[in-house]
């Protein structure tokens, strides 16, 4: 069988992770169920993987914030080293994203068919998740909280509902960013909000320089 650090991110998060869903399509309660990713988040991840940066503007309710999580608790379980940050627009979509990602790790199976055992979880603090043996963590963050980034021991960061920041903390956080190091993975994901905005601003300049990876 095809160990869980070979598979792709679709098959990862399918075969091991569970997600919550309010309802099936005919309106029946739905509970938990496997993250099977919908087309717009298996773009996401797909560009993720094949480019490394990406800036995109998703289509409302499409998960992305979830799916990206995801892929950072693939990348955080199958390899060492990792350092992760996922930044929010408010305390409650902070709360709401870490108590999902103790969520999807404890839907995993504590060991797989393959022999893959699941690392267990350790709470650095109210704000950062580590697991054991690996040396690899997830932090997640309200955008303007007064914490320090350490942006060079970064392997990727995943900024969610940018157009949702304020400016000063949009700034903030774009000025940190700038030591992340070479090959870090990159994504700046939000639902539009005002024309003119930091973030349309940001989405059509990336456009217009066309660089691959914003979609």
């Amino acid at each position: 069988m095809t160990q869980p650090f070979l598979l792709s991110d679709e098959e990862f998060l399918s075969r091991y992770v569970k997600i919550v869903e309010k309802e099936h399509p005919d309106g029946s309660p739905a509970g938990a169920v496997p993250f099977n990713l919908k087309k717009v988040e298996l773009k996401l991840v797909r560009a993720l993987r094949r480019y490394k940066k990406v800036v995109g503007v998703k289509p409302r309710q499409a998960g992305w914030s979830s799916t990206g999580l995801g892929f950072e608790l693939k990348e955080s379980l199958t390899k060492t080293n990792q350092r992760w940050m996922l930044m929010a627009q408010d305390d409650d979509t902070t709360s709401m994203l870490l108590r999902r990602l103790d969520y999807f790790w404890a839907s995993m199976p504590e060991k797989t068919p393959e022999g893959f055992e699941r690392p267990e979880k350790k709470d650095d603090s109210a704000h950062q998740k580590s697991f054991l043996g690996l040396n690899s963590s997830i932090a997640i963050q309200t955008a303007g909280a007064k914490v320090p980034i350490r942006a060079e021991t970064l392997s990727g960061v995943h900024l969610t509902e940018v157009s949702r920041w304020t400016a000063q903390a949009y700034a903030n956080v774009m000025g940190g960013l700038e030591a992340l190091p070479l090959g870090a993975y990159e994504l700046i994901e939000s639902n539009p909000n005002e024309y003119g905005d930091h973030f349309h601003r940001l989405y059509e300049r990336v456009k217009r320089a066309n660089r691959e990876g914003d979609f």
